[in-house]
This record gives structure tokens, sequence and C-alpha cells, in this order.
């Protein structure tokens, strides 16, 4: 890959994000395993020591890349919700459907947000103060959108659509199904003569049986 024109850059927000947006460039399309710390800074046009400004390692790096993603996924479900009807039932289903919806059309960086060495590493990362506050940062942002889905359960049983029980839990059926689906989608080739996202509304549609009210 060509590195872009070398550009003059203070140290500060405007590299790091340079970096993260083509560190996610990079990741396309085979997630983790495709990322280069020294060919992100390539890329950007710096040197090969530039990214230890901001990230201690490449699984700092990795988890920047992960909260970025998480943060696109994010905006994408909640401007998907914005164009829902006010029923809770027909809320989750959008909101499920607009998480497969980014997967597909990101599938690295889907699957760079869900690598196991993030997880496996992140407990090695407590000493590292620039990895502890990217890590801390994907915790926020992997909770804050998993409340998008608890927030809907709430009020669908508010509305006596949706079952009695814990709303974490039945938020956590819909997430997994939605995360489920996608991992089908992009590493089984699941569905590829088929309009992936329509299927993905029917199998939603399917969900809501186990969690609406009879």
């Amino acid at each position: 890959m060509p590195s872009r024109v070398h550009k003059k850059y203070h140290w500060g927000e405007e590299l790091r994000d340079e970096l993260v947006d083509e560190a996610m460039r990079q990741v396309e399309p085979l997630g983790m395993s495709g990322l280069s710390a020294r060919e992100v800074a390539r890329a950007v046009g710096v040197s090969h020591a530039a990214p230890a400004h901001y990230f201690s390692d490449r699984l700092s790096l990795g988890a920047a890349v992960a909260n970025a993603g998480y943060e696109k996924m994010y905006d994408q479900i909640v401007r998907a919700l914005s164009h829902a009807r006010n029923r809770a039932s027909e809320k989750l289903v959008t909101a499920c459907t607009a998480y497969v919806g980014f997967a597909l059309e990101r599938p690295g960086l889907y699957r760079s947000m869900y690598d196991p060495e993030l997880i496996e590493g992140q407990g090695r990362q407590r000493e590292k103060r620039k990895a502890i506050d990217y890590f801390a940062n994907l915790v926020e942002i992997k909770g804050r959108t998993f409340s998008l889905f608890v927030e809907i359960v709430r009020e669908g049983q508010g509305e006596g659509l949706f079952r009695k029980g814990k709303a974490d839990d039945l938020a956590r059926l819909a997430t997994a199904a939605a995360h489920g689906l996608a991992r089908q989608f992009i590493d089984e080739g699941l569905g590829a003569r088929i309009d992936r996202l329509a299927h993905a509304k029917q199998v939603f549609g399917l969900m809501l049986g186990g969690l609406e009210t009879r």
C-alpha cells in the first residue's frame, strides 16, 4: 500500500485520529490479523515510531480501532431507530437489523471489535496507561450500545408487549441473535445469494415470539 503524501502533524488528537482511521481501513477484510502499527504509520506518512506516542502496543491500537467501530455501530443503530415506529417490537427488530447491517458493511472492522486477542489481552494491559484508557473507552461504548437494547426491552415491558423478566437478560437474547447471525453472514457465507437484511428481519421477527407476551 503506497504511503500518503507526508503531512506535518502536531502531536495531538489530529494525528491520533488519523492513525485510528487508517487502522480501521487496514483491518478490512481480515480483522486484527491484518493490523500493523508500522504499516499504519507508513500509510499516514509519519515515522514508524509515531503510533507509540498514543498506543503502548499493537493491542492498544486494536482497542482504539474496536472503540471507534462501536461508536460507528452505535450511531448507525441510533439513526435506524430514529426512523422506526413507536412500537417497541418494531424498534427491537430495527436495532438488530442495523447491527447486522453494520457488520455486513464493515466485516473486518466488525471482526476486530470482537477479536479474542483483545479480550484475552485486556488483563495484561493494566500496567500500560495508554492501553488502559483505550480499553476503558471500549468497555464504556460496549455498555452504551447494549443499553440501547435494554431500553427497548423495558419500553416493551412497560407497554405489556414483552414478557416480564430481567430486561438485561431479554436484551442479551436480542444481541446474541444479532451477533450470531452477523457472524454466520460474514464468516460462513450464509445467505450469499439472498437479500441478507431482509432475511435478518425475518429471523428477528421470529425471535420476537420468544419475547412477546402470550
